[in-house]
């Protein structure tokens, strides 16, 4: 009988887990430098371990949606979502999605933008903000299908 194939596995970001916390928060932080973003640089293990830490601390179901797509037990995706008020309503943004190079269009990425979205109306949000370098044309038309459109355009500028 031949062996069944590995799984993906989508949940949420366990905080009981340091190790778990601390390889999310190294992924995440690889992301914008990974993708050429002139604006980020590589941080540190310091930064890391003390960036997970204050992730342990604070974030909850109630102010983050940190989502996860596991494969062998290794993180590969990635999905962020906080809470903010935009009064009188309450919004989420998208601070990251991300899947590993290797594990791309497979539907990972629409999977964890849908358990986003379902965080998100739990919370009460009546709208998510996603932020797109403008070089990912895969990551605009994903969220374009997933029915995202433009509403502002965000400029910066290097001092």
């Amino acid at each position: 009988m031949p062996q069944a194939l590995p799984s993906p596995t989508f949940r949420t970001l366990d905080y009981a887990n340091r190790a778990e916390v601390v390889e999310y928060v190294r992924l995440f932080w690889r992301i914008p430098t990974r993708l050429g973003d002139e604006y980020s640089t590589e941080k540190d293990s310091g930064f890391i371990e003390k960036y997970a830490d204050q992730a342990i601390e604070q974030e909850n179901e109630t102010n983050t949606f940190a989502g996860i797509v596991l494969f062998d037990g290794e993180i590969v995706g990635l999905h962020v979502l906080r809470k903010f008020s935009e009064p009188p309503l309450v919004g989420a943004h998208s601070a990251a999605l991300w899947i590993r190079e290797d594990h791309r269009r497979q539907g990972f990425a629409t999977t964890l933008k849908e358990m986003g979205e379902t965080w998100a109306r739990r919370i009460g949000a009546h709208f998510i903000n996603s932020n797109v370098l403008p070089g990912n044309p895969g990551m605009i038309a994903l969220n374009e299908g997933l029915g995202y459109r433009p509403y502002k355009i965000n400029l910066r500028k290097r001092l």
